[in-house]
């Protein structure tokens, strides 16, 4: 049997950076993202319910995280960086950062969390299907029609493979 790290470095930092700062992640640093963390302090003060003491104790988690992973994107600039480093300290500071918000969240709002974050990401997903059918749609001749008919098909396969990705990221897989 075979074994291998397969890593997509382009795609995971693209993936990363809109899970963490959105569409502006895609051109800039996630550190960019701070100014737009706090209209998601204020979204998720408001779906959530955050008292006024939860809001305070997550912003300084979430600009942790930010900044943990624009240091590891940083990092990756340089001559020898290890992909691998990459994957392996974004996910570390991924459970970190769930961690410290499953502490200061109910389990019921949690769940709200959780539910909103995969409702991004799958609206971002979405939102990439319909650019890239959009440029194909000349060149293949589907109607709108069909267009947005594929637009969630497409959106959903590109979440399910991006959540696949992340769940597997840094593992080693065997083929054989």
């Amino acid at each position: 049997m075979k074994s291998f790290r397969p890593i997509n470095l382009a795609l995971f930092v693209f993936v990363l950076s809109l899970i963490i700062a959105g569409p502006k992640g895609m051109t800039s640093s996630v550190s960019a993202a701070t100014d737009d963390a706090t209209d998601v302090m204020a979204m998720l003060t408001e779906k959530l319910k955050l008292s006024p003491d939860q809001a305070k104790k997550l912003q300084p988690e979430a600009n942790k995280f930010i900044t943990t992973l624009d240091q590891l994107k940083a990092d990756q600039e340089k001559e020898d960086a290890d992909p691998g480093d990459l994957v392996h300290g974004a996910k570390k500071a991924q459970e970190e950062y769930l961690k410290a918000v499953k502490q200061i969240l109910t389990p019921e709002q949690y769940k709200q969390y959780s539910a909103l974050k995969e409702e991004a990401v799958k609206s971002m997903c979405n939102s990439l299907a319909d650019i890239q059918l959009m440029d194909l749609q000349p060149k293949v001749g589907f109607s709108d029609e069909q267009l947005n008919q594929l637009v969630p098909v497409v959106g959903d396969a590109l979440f399910q493979v991006i959540t696949l990705a992340w769940q597997h990221a840094g593992k080693r897989l065997r083929v054989g």
